[in-house]
């Protein structure tokens, strides 16, 4: 049965299950008389469909040969419209028979996307995804509001089209008492991301930390490894959340590792007590991560031993979070569909006209202390167009008339009150793990911009800041503390806008 609202009534559909069936069925009735029991859908194609036209103001619209992969439901809410696709196939991109591990071919022949249309008559002034909480490609057509997406085997989507902008409200969650507190580990590998990473709240699996090889065996990693957070007074905890490294490309059938582990608490960093024991786990490590209650205890320490890693890489944690029951009220930012490397500048910044604009590629500054240089090249011949990358995939955006600022470099400009505002955008061209740089901008000697600690698999950084009548600009790239190694950070497209 389905019901739909249509104007101030409803129209009910009622079908015998038989009817929606894939295949014809025998049945036996009462007598011992055989009949057949045919299923609709052999005589009406796409009969939901033709059921389903004119009830709602919401159509979908698909290629034939996708029309036995995509599967939706529509159904109202409030003043609006919610709308559940669901791809079935698993239909991969055609795959040419060449030598390459299992990673490499996930990569190179993903899974078919599927291309398809939403339109809705009612009218809509927002729209959104609800599954991942993002803005979504949308257009008004001819009256219509009409999306037009793409999406591949596996996925489920939830579009949500309103009349009014959609609120996402306030939601409670638990406080990570773990969250950016001391924290030590057995081993970090040498010249990686330090055990830090495993408690910043960044759940991209670029950003963790990865324990020590033995420096006699090269990768050769040696188990169990540790990591310790210090919670920084006690606390009773009930819960933990723990994130294991996964595979960009891992599918049900390769890539899966099973990581086996211990927590442990302490009041005073000295008796530990384990609190979870998945010595004998055989869960699979999947990029949503692991949440496991025990019996509340009162901690100051806590402890993550991982015992084995199957894929024999060692230990290597994304996030580990140790919550109990307080509570925090958060209100949520929808995700935007502008990838990560492409900058975006307010609306003032956008609408600059170009004879407006001075690149600092074409002054001379006043002093140059540059970081690392290739053999034979000068700080001038490398600055130019380059790609700024935020992960792992390497894809990303060329920014023409970039400045060069491998760590530790130090840029000197003079400006003489000519130039209202400085417009740059901050990021890195490697997608090495270990790279780590500090951006800091001083006006006239004062600090007026610095970043955090930036490494891949963060958003391209806009910066705009205002020099109206200053004197001297100062451009600055630190190593972050932990060495040059491919700290390959760039300044890009760096410019002043005139008075």
């Amino acid at each position: 049965m389905t019901r739909n609202d249509f104007g101030q009534g409803r129209v009910v559909v009622l079908l015998p299950q038989h009817s929606v069936r894939r295949e014809a069925t025998e049945i036996r009735n009462w007598r011992g008389i055989r009949h057949q029991s045919k299923p609709l859908l052999n005589f009406v194609p796409h009969l939901m469909q033709h059921l389903a036209a004119g009830t709602t103001p919401v159509e979908v619209r698909c290629r034939p040969q996708d029309q036995h992969d995509l599967s939706w439901s529509v159904a109202q809410k409030g003043q609006g419209w919610l709308v559940t696709m669901y791809n079935y196939s698993c239909a991969r991109e055609e795959i040419v028979a060449k030598r390459g591990g299992t990673g490499k071919v996930h990569a190179t022949y993903p899974l078919k996307e599927v291309p398809f249309q939403i339109a809705c008559r009612a009218p809509v002034t927002d729209v959104m995804e609800r599954y991942e909480e993002r803005d979504v490609s949308w257009e008004l057509v001819e009256g219509q509001a009409v999306i037009s997406e793409t999406m591949h085997g596996g996925e489920i989507r939830v579009y949500e089209l309103q009349p009014e902008k959609i609120d996402l409200g306030a939601r409670t969650r638990y406080v990570n008492h773990a969250l950016n507190q001391p924290v030590t580990a057995s081993s970090p590998l040498t010249h990686f991301p330090p055990p830090e990473l495993a408690v910043d709240g960044n759940l991209d699996a670029a950003n963790h930390w990865w324990s020590d090889s033995d420096p006699e065996r090269h990768y050769r990693f040696d188990m169990p490894k540790w990591l310790q957070v210090d919670l920084g007074q006690p606390r009773t905890i009930d819960h933990i959340f723990v994130l294991f490294h996964w595979w960009e490309h891992e599918s049900l059938q390769t890539r899966l590792r099973v990581y086996k582990y211990t927590i442990e608490a302490s009041a005073d960093g000295e008796t530990w007590q384990t609190v979870i024991d998945e010595s004998r786990n055989e869960d699979n490590a999947r990029r949503e991560g692991m949440e496991r209650w025990f019996d509340p205890v009162e901690a100051r320490y806590v402890r993550l031993t991982v015992l084995r890693n199957s894929a024999f890489s060692g230990a290597r944690v994304v996030e580990l979070k140790v919550m109990g029951e307080e509570t925090e009220e958060v209100r949520p930012v929808r995700r935007t569909i502008v990838p990560d490397w492409e900058v975006q500048y307010p609306a003032s910044i956008r609408a600059v006209a170009p004879d407006q604009l001075t690149y600092l590629t074409d002054i001379e500054p006043k002093t140059v202390t540059p970081g690392w240089l290739p053999t034979g090249k000068t700080w001038e011949q490398m600055n130019g167009p380059v790609k700024l990358v935020t992960d792992a995939s390497g894809e990303g955006r060329t920014y023409e008339k970039s400045l060069y600022a491998q760590a530790a470099s130090e840029l000197v400009y003079a400006l003489d009150g000519r130039y209202r505002t400085f417009v740059a955008v901050a990021g890195i061209g490697t997608t090495k793990a270990d790279c780590s740089v500090e951006f800091i901008v001083h006006v006239d000697g004062e600090e007026a911009f610095r970043s955090p600690l930036y490494r891949i698999g963060q958003p391209v950084l806009p910066v705009v800041l205002d020099v109206e009548g200053a004197r001297e600009l100062k451009l600055v790239v630190t190593d972050g503390g932990d060495g040059i190694t491919n700290d390959y950070a760039w300044w890009g497209e760096a410019r002043l806008v005139a008075k």
